[in-house]
C-alpha cells in the first residue's frame, strides 16, 4: 500500500497573504484564525493577509502561532477528503503535526507556540546570535571545521540537517563569521539567514524550562496518526514523554534529511506539504529525486490527481478485512474445544470472507474497520491467544494498513 505523508513547515515559510483565500472561502479557516487571534491577543488576519507587515509577521513570537494556524487550517480542509498515514514537521512544524494528529488541542497549541516564540526571542536578547546555511561541502567537513576552532562562548553547532547539500549552523554572530570565513576558503557556499537567534542550539536553553512548565498544564493524548520525530526519526510511541520531547526540541538538531530517508523505506507514494509555501516540498525532492512531493498551497490541482492515482492503486492492496483474515489463519490455536472452535473461529472467519467480497475495491469506513478488528479479536480470544501477542499482532496489522492506533479502541 502506498502511504501519504503530511508535512508541516517551520519558520521561514511565512509570507504576506498566506491562507487569505482559505479564510474567505472556508468557515473552519476563519474560525481558527479568529480563535487564535483571541488567544494570543494579536489580529492574525491583519498580520498575515495583504496589508500586513512582513517584518512584524517574521518576529518569532508572531510567526510561530501564525504558521501553526495557517497549517492547521489547511489540514482541516484537506482531511475531509484525504487520508494521511504519517505526519512530520520541520521544527515548529512538528508541533503542528502533533496537533493535527490529535495529541494537542488547537487552542493549547496556539498558546504553546506563542510562548515558545517569546522565550526563543528572549534567549537572543543577551548575545547577538544567528544562523547560516552551508552548501557545496560535506557535513563531516563542516563538523571538522567547527571542532578545530576555538570559541569564547557557546560556540557554533549544526542546527539542521536539511539535505545532503544544505546544512544549517547556529551560533553567536562573532563565532559564525569565523566559521563562515573558514568554510568559504574551502569552497563552501555560505548564506547568512534572516533570523533573530541561534535556534536549535544551546543558546536556546533558557526556553526549555518555561516550555516544560507550560506543557505540564496541557493535556497530551496519543496521536491518532503516526507522527515521526524530526530528532529521533522514529514515530512517537504511547509511552514517550511527549512533553519533554517538545520542550527539548528548541535545543536539539532538526534531522530533516535523515527523517525523509527513514520514511522513504515505508513505501511513500505522496509527500504533501500542508502549510504556506513550498520549502519542504523542495527539500524532499533534494533528498529523493524521484519523490512525488507537492505543496497544498502551490499545487492543489496536481495533488488531487496524484491522490486519486494512489487511491486507485491501493484498491488492489489488502485492506483491514483481508489483513484480519490473514491474522486469523496465522495465529496458533490453543483451544481444544471443537464446538467452541466452530462457533468462535470458523463462523467468524466466514463473516470476514463475506465482507471481503462485499468491500473489495471499496473504501472502508472506520466503523467497518473496527467491526472487522472486533471479529478478529473474537477469533483470537477463542484461540486463547495471549493478550500481549494479540496487541502486537493488531499493532502490526493496523500499521500495515496505515491505520496507526485504531486497534486500541477494541482493547479499551
Amino acid at each position: 500500500m502506498k502511504k501519504i505523508v503530511g508535512m508541516f513547515p517551520g519558520q521561514g515559510s511565512q509570507y504576506i497573504g498566506m491562507a487569505e483565500g482559505l479564510y474567505e472561502k472556508y468557515d473552519v479557516a476563519k474560525k481558527m484564525f479568529d480563535t487564535a487571534s483571541e488567544i494570543i491577543g494579536v489580529d492574525l488576519p491583519g498580520l498575515c493577509f495583504h496589508g500586513g507587515d512582513l517584518t512584524e509577521l517574521t518576529k518569532t513570537e508572531n510567526a510561530q502561532p501564525a504558521l501553526l494556524t495557517c497549517s492547521l487550517a489547511m489540514f482541516e480542509i484537506l482531511k475531509k477528503d484525504h487520508k494521511f498515514h504519517y505526519l512530520i514537521g520541520h521544527s515548529l512544524g512538528e508541533i503542528s503535526a502533533l496537533t493535527a494528529a490529535g495529541a494537542i488541542s488547537f487552542e493549547d497549541a496556539v498558546s504553546l507556540v506563542r510562548l515558545r516564540g517569546e522565550k526563543m526571542r528572549d534567549c537572543a536578547l543577551d548575545v547577538k546570535t544567528g544562523m547560516s546555511a552551508i552548501g557545496n561541502i560535506s557535513v563531516n567537513r563542516i563538523q571538522k571545521v567547527i571542532d578545530s576552532m576555538y570559541f569564547t562562548g557557546k560556540g557554533v553547532s549544526i542546527a539542521n540537517y536539511n539535505s545532503g547539500n544544505q546544512i544549517i549552523i547556529s551560533g553567536s554572530l562573532e563565532d559564525l563569521e569565523k566559521v563562515e570565513q573558514n568554510l568559504e576558503e574551502k569552497g563552501a557556499r555560505v548564506t547568512r539567514l534572516n533570523v533573530s537567534g541561534a535556534f536549535h542550539s544551546s543558546y536556546m536553553e533558557g526556553a526549555v524550562e518555561p516550555l516544560r512548565e507550560k506543557l505540564e498544564q496541557i493535556e497530551i493524548k496519543t496521536p491518532e496518526i503516526r507522527v515521526v520525530s524530526g530528532f529521533t526519526c522514529e514515530a512517537y510511541k504511547p509511552d514517550d514523554n511527549i512533553r519533554e520531547m517538545i520542550a527539548q526540541q528548541v535545543v536539539q538538531q532538526v534531522k530533516f534529511a535523515p527523517l525523509v530517508k527513514a520514511l522513504q523505506k515505508k513505501n511513500i507514494g505522496l509527500w504533501l506539504e500542508v502549510g504556506p509555501g513550498e520549502v519542504l516540498k523542495k527539500l524532499v525532492r533534494r533528498n529523493i529525486e524521484s519523490a512525488e512531493s507537492y505543496s497544498f498551497d502551490k499545487d492543489a490541482e496536481i495533488i488531487e490527481e496524484k491522490y486519486e492515482k494512489i487511491l486507485t492503486g491501493n484498491k488492489f492492496e489488502p485492506n483491514i478485512i483481508a489483513l484480519c483474515m490473514g491474522q486469523a489463519v496465522a495465529t496458533r490455536n490453543r483451544n481444544e474445544s471443537e464446538e467452541g472452535y466452530e462457533e468462535g473461529v470458523i463462523k467468524r472467519y466466514q463473516t470476514l470472507q463475506k465482507w471481503n467480497e462485499e468491500w473489495k475495491e471499496k473504501e472502508l469506513s472506520k466503523d467497518t474497520e473496527l467491526d472487522a478488528l472486533r471479529i478478529l479479536k473474537g477469533i483470537m480470544d477463542t484461540k486463547f491467544v495471549p493478550e500481549q501477542e494479540q496487541m502486537t499482532r493488531f499493532n502490526n496489522l493496523c500499521d500495515e494498513a496505515g491505520r496507526f492506533g485504531l486497534w486500541k479502541e477494541i482493547f479499551e
